[in-house]
C-alpha cells in the first residue's frame, strides 16, 4: 500500500522495548488505550503486541488485529479504518454498555467483572464509526444512525425515555438483552447466575418482544476455570 499511494501513505513497525524506538509500553497504555496480548495466558507471561496505530488527521485510531491476517484482510481493515477517519463514508453506531464496576471477593478484595466488551467495539469498529453514549440526560445523540445497547440492566427512566425517543425519531435500535448475568459467588467462588434489575424487558415487550425468564444452555460446554 504505502509503495502505491504516492507517498500518502507510511508505514512504520515500532517495538516498545526497543530504548530507540521513542515509544514505550507506558505511552501506548497512557495514549491509546492499547495493552499487550499474553503469548498463553496459561503457561507463560511473555506478552506482545500486534496492533495498528493510524494517523489520519487529527485523531489517531487503534486498529486491532483481524482473524484474517492475509494481505487482503490487511489491507481491508486498514481501508475501513481511513474511512472512519474520513468525513460521510461509515455509518456511525452508539454503543451503550454496562459500566464496569468492580466487585469485591469474600476477602473484601476488589475483583473485576467478569464481562468486558472490547470485543464488540473491535468488531463493530472494523465496519462503523463507533462512540459511548451517555443516555442519563434522556436523551440519545443524534448524530448516530444506530443505537446498540448490550446487556440493558439498572436503567433509570430518563435512559428508557432516551431509547424510546431514539427509535419514534426513527432511529435503529439493537438490544442484546438477557433477564441474567453471570457472576463469581462470593463465597464458593463458583460461577453463578444474578438476576438483572432495571431492564428493557417491559419496553420491548410493549414492541411485541418477549425476553422470557429462561437460559440458553448449551450441552457441549467445557470448564471454566475463576
Amino acid at each position: 500500500m504505502a509503495d502505491k499511494s504516492n507517498g500518502k501513505f507510511v508505514f512504520k513497525t515500532v517495538n516498545p522495548d526497543d530504548p530507540n524506538s521513542g515509544v514505550t509500553r507506558q505511552n501506548l497504555t497512557d495514549n491509546y488505550g492499547i495493552q499487550p496480548f499474553l503469548v498463553s495466558p496459561l503457561f507463560s507471561d511473555q506478552t506482545y503486541y500486534f496492533h495498528m496505530v493510524l494517523n489520519n488527521g487529527s485523531q489517531p485510531q487503534v486498529i486491532y488485529p483481524s482473524q484474517d491476517l492475509s494481505e487482503g484482510g490487511i489491507r481491508t481493515v486498514i481501508e475501513n479504518a481511513l474511512k472512519r477517519s474520513s468525513t460521510g463514508f461509515l455509518k456511525s453506531v452508539g454503543l451503550w454498555t454496562p459500566p464496569a464496576t468492580p466487585t469485591q471477593d469474600m476477602f473484601g478484595q476488589q475483583r473485576q467483572p467478569l464481562s468486558g466488551w472490547q470485543n464488540i467495539r473491535n468488531h463493530l469498529s472494523q465496519e462503523y464509526t463507533v462512540r459511548d453514549v451517555d443516555l442519563s440526560t434522556g436523551k440519545a445523540p443524534t448524530d448516530v444512525d444506530t443505537l446498540f445497547v448490550v446487556l440493558p440492566q439498572n436503567l433509570t427512566d430518563k435512559e428508557r425515555f432516551a431509547i424510546d425517543q431514539f427509535l419514534m425519531r426513527g432511529g435503529s435500535v439493537i438490544v442484546a438483552a438477557g433477564n441474567y448475568t453471570v457472576d463469581v459467588d462470593q463465597f464458593s467462588q463458583g460461577l453463578a447466575l444474578r438476576p438483572l434489575d432495571g431492564t428493557l424487558r417491559d419496553m420491548l415487550l410493549s414492541y411485541g418482544v418477549d425476553v422470557q425468564q429462561s437460559l440458553v444452555m448449551d450441552d457441549q460446554n467445557q470448564p471454566f476455570p475463576v
